[in-house]
């Protein structure tokens, strides 16, 4: 562990400390000094963490499960309510078919974020994040209420992307009409009038 020392050079104040400790450890910290009297002092304080004995989970993501007409330029995110060990979680996730995803863990270590370059239109993807993602104590994830299998199992969700507009042209020739005048109306899933 590590701890940054802050003190003050007025007779009197007290020593404070700020360390980074971890979930169920020991501690212990060994000081010396001199009085104002110029006699020696040592001595030692112990304390100990509470482990962490609850499972990460996700709590949400982006697209939603079972999300529908999602754009092909969407970010794909999955928050934990824990924060999670990097190697661990970066290859437990994974998307069927490929969404074309490199996947990175945020600075506080509890969302998952991915841009994806291979999304297809009309399309539905399944992002999976498997049970060995594993928060910063080694805990194990767990599917929680979108566990689709026999716990231990993994988290997954699903959306489907929107469906691609069909690009073309159309040429009609009308004869007959008088003056050249006539009305067209074209059918289908988008309708034109003219």
């Amino acid at each position: 562990y590590s701890c940054l020392i802050f003190k003050s050079d007025v007779v009197g104040v007290e020593v404070r400390l700020e360390c980074k400790v971890y979930d169920g450890n020991t501690y212990t910290l060994n000081y010396e000094g001199q009085d104002l009297d110029l006699h020696d002092f040592s001595g030692s304080i112990s304390f100990s963490t509470i482990p962490d004995t609850v499972a990460p989970s996700v709590l949400t993501t982006s697209p939603n499960d079972l999300a529908v007409n999602i754009s092909l330029a969407t970010l794909i995110e999955i928050r934990f309510d824990d924060q999670m060990d990097e190697a661990s979680t970066l290859t437990a996730v994974s998307s069927s078919p490929d969404a074309g995803c490199t996947w990175t863990l945020s600075v506080t270590k509890d969302m998952l974020e991915c841009s994806p370059t291979n999304l297809q239109g009309n399309t539905t993807y399944t992002i999976t994040v498997a049970e060995t993602a594993q928060d910063t104590s080694g805990k194990n994830l767990i599917g929680a209420g979108l566990c689709r299998g026999s716990p231990p199992c993994s988290y997954e969700f699903v959306f489907s992307t929107l469906v691609t507009a069909t690009t073309g042209s159309l040429a009609v020739t009308i004869s007959g009409a008088p003056d050249g005048l006539a009305k067209v109306r074209v059918t289908g899933p988008n309708s034109y009038s003219s």
